[in-house]
């Protein structure tokens, strides 16, 4: 590959390190939305030092989530970002319904473009095969009659 088609590490990393995930964003503005609350009340009760030590947390973190937003992140990291396999975003993108930026060969998407996979409603997954509870229900058909 041409040095000069290289993606940035800035473009390409995972984000601040040590940050939440992109799936805690919502709560992060809350957060600054909360801060912003707590700021005018402080303000209404003769505050104004730390209403605007609140204000401007609020304004730092809003900040950062924007930046955290714009990120570029390579097919698999955005795959466990958004919780969807690698090749239904590479299909997503090939049906021009997800912006991706292509460097070489490789993919890269905006962190703030991702779609967010739901959580399942029925819980986790079973993790495999469990020889002790197959035997244990052969052995119930057995004494059953059943075969």
């Amino acid at each position: 590959m041409r040095p000069d088609r290289a993606p940035r590490p800035a473009e390409i990393s995972g984000g601040i390190s040590g940050a939440p995930s992109a799936a805690a964003a919502p709560a992060l503005e809350s957060l600054a939305a909360q801060w912003r609350a707590q700021a005018a009340e402080l303000r209404s009760w003769g505050g104004d030092s730390p209403a605007k030590a609140l204000e401007r947390a609020a304004k730092e973190l809003d900040a950062a989530l924007e930046q955290e937003q714009g990120v570029l992140l390579p097919l698999a990291a955005a795959a466990d970002v958004s919780g969807y396999a690698a090749d239904s975003l590479r299909h997503l993108a090939r049906a021009g319904k997800l912006t991706a930026v292509r460097r070489g060969r490789r993919l890269f998407f905006r962190a703030g473009d991702l779609p967010r996979k739901p959580p399942p409603v029925d819980g986790p997954a079973l993790v495999g095969y469990d020889p002790r509870a197959d035997a244990r229900l052969v052995a119930g058909q057995r004494q059953q009659g059943e075969t």
